[in-house]
């Protein structure tokens, strides 16, 4: 079986779910969920984890009401990490009962520079990490360039289930940064509570597909993190958004098989289905 750990799904903009203004679409056509089917269908992938991209908002009303919807049609195909606010008065009355809503899986937070909001600047996480460690709520963690930030969070709260997204990458992105930034990624090693999910490298290369000035690094982290702690995302519209015609979902697929050509069956297992599909308890 085949998860793919991060798929950005979005409608158009409406009065009742207004987009983010200060935020821009990945794409100039919404990426729905009928079209999300139709390229997990087209690729052999049995079930993706859907995260509302930026332009959906953090209104813990209506930002996640449209992968709710997705992972209500087709609950066996789609799990979601929605947007969560914990700035509201109600947030942590929110918290409590988030993962009754049907697909919900846990929260994502994109703890980037401006124009997200600044959440751990401000403070407002404080109270969301004990709290989500004890109702047992996973974390999608972005926060580029600085994994040392995830690890000091993993490390106070051991229980709380975290996935570095996007191996925490900062904005430098060629194969030496890359380089250098698995020497920094290693502070999530002791860090048994986190995943590192293998995305967005496409950026860090200069040779194009399969990538190969960057497969000394991904064995690195294969060699610090091991498969069961590794799991595969494709974010394909943040990809196609970029690199257009450039790159296909099977690319973004297959470059981590041809950067790790000896993986076990149970080791291919992990980091395409399995350690994504244990830390998100689905």
């Amino acid at each position: 079986m085949l998860t793919d750990a991060q798929l950005h799904v979005w409608e158009a903009d409406r009065p009742d779910r207004p987009w983010a203004r200060e935020h821009r679409p990945q794409l100039p056509e919404p990426f729905t969920i009928e079209r999300a089917v139709a390229l997990l269908d087209a690729n052999g992938v049995e079930r993706a984890v859907l995260v509302p991209p930026l332009v959906s908002g953090f209104n813990n009303d209506t930002a996640n009401a449209y992968a709710l919807e997705g992972a209500t049609a087709y609950p066996d195909r789609f799990a979601v990490m929605g947007r969560f606010d914990p700035r509201p008065s109600d947030a942590p009355e929110r918290l409590r009962h988030w993962l009754e809503q049907p697909g919900m899986r846990g929260v994502r937070f994109s703890l980037e520079g401006p124009p997200a909001p600044q959440l751990i600047e401000e403070g407002a996480l404080d109270w969301f990490w004990p709290e989500a460690e004890r109702l047992g709520v996973a974390v999608y963690f972005l926060r580029p360039g600085r994994p040392e930030d995830i690890a000091a969070v993993a490390a106070r709260h051991p229980d709380l289930r975290i996935a570095c997204n996007h191996l925490a990458l900062g904005r430098a992105r060629s194969p030496a940064a890359l380089a250098e930034h698995v020497d920094r990624l290693a502070a999530l090693v002791p860090c048994q509570n986190v995943a590192i999910t293998i995305s967005s490298l496409w950026g860090s290369s200069e040779a194009g597909y399969p990538y190969a000035d960057l497969h000394d690094s991904i064995r690195r982290i294969y060699d610090l993190f091991g498969a069961s702690r590794l799991a595969w995302a494709t974010d394909y519209t943040a990809a196609r958004g970029r690199l257009g015609d450039a790159v296909t979902y099977p690319m973004l697929r297959d470059f981590v098989r041809i950067a790790l050509p000896d993986l076990s069956d149970a080791e291919r297992n992990d980091i395409f289905h399995g350690t994504i599909s244990r830390l998100l308890d689905w």
